[in-house]
């Protein structure tokens, strides 16, 4: 029997709760349709404790030392599957018990990409952690109403192989901020926004929310800026700009 959907993650932190990741996947309703890749990107990465491989349609556990981020390493981690559909996780985002059956349900429309409506999985949905979501899923956040989107994260949403299958270099594409998803609707791809839902951990403290903002915002810009071949006037223009950024996400998230 042939896999429904292949679920890929990379891990490359020791704290990384990859095995609750795996409990998450062990409870999905058609868990023996699915082709399961951990992809461990450092020696650190931590192993699964358990031999998965009962209670999956297949299960792998590969390395990758050579990946430069947990993203590239998915494209690794795709050529190991066969599955007509794939779901690239990060391994801090745990599917509900049915997510993988809404996600092949939704496929039976004329989607190229869907995505997973987004929820807070830190205990106490502490208020930090809890706009840290909305300022990355703002608009996939818990509850949705599912239907086609302009757009999905790059993260913890499923494509039909075919969009994934002979992209060239595939890794630099899933990398967050490469405008793969722009590629693929000027392709004339279709997003839908499904039923289905990922539990995402977050970022809690003032430390790590400012280093998570500042990181994403700083590959954002640079991403815009080559993509687009701004003009050094132009970058200076954002630059003096930048402090208004926030009233502007703002607004867009209201």
């Amino acid at each position: 029997m042939t896999a429904s959907m292949a679920f890929i993650v990379a891990t490359g932190d020791s704290r990384s709760p990859v095995d609750l990741l795996m409990e998450a996947l062990r409870a999905q309703t058609i868990r023996s349709e699915l082709e399961v890749v951990v992809v461990r990107i450092t020696a650190e990465a931590p192993p699964i404790p358990l031999d998965l491989s009962e209670h999956f349609h297949t299960f792998e556990e590969i390395s990758d030392l050579d990946a430069i981020s947990p993203d590239r390493a998915l494209a690794t981690g795709f050529q190991r599957t066969t599955a007509p559909l794939v779901c690239l996780l990060e391994d801090h985002a745990f599917p509900t018990f049915d997510c993988a059956e809404r996600l092949v349900e939704a496929f039976g429309g004329p989607w190229t990409v869907v995505g997973c409506a987004i929820e807070n999985a830190n205990v106490g949905a502490a208020r930090l952690a809890q706009a840290n979501m909305y300022v990355g899923y703002g608009a996939w956040a818990c509850p949705v109403i599912p239907g086609e989107q302009d757009d999905l994260p790059n993260h913890n949403v499923a494509y039909r192989r075919s969009a994934l299958d002979g992209r060239d270099p595939l890794a630099t594409l899933l990398e967050r901020g490469s405008g793969f998803h722009e590629t693929l609707s000027g392709e004339g791809a279709r997003f839908y926004l499904s039923s289905a839902r990922v539990r995402h951990i977050n970022p809690s403290s003032v430390r790590a929310s400012a280093a998570v903002r500042f990181a994403a915002g700083r590959l954002y810009g640079a991403d815009r800026a080559l993509n687009g071949s701004w003009t050094a006037p132009r970058r200076l223009v954002y630059a003096l700009a930048s402090p208004l950024i926030p009233l502007v996400r703002f607004g867009r998230l209201a």
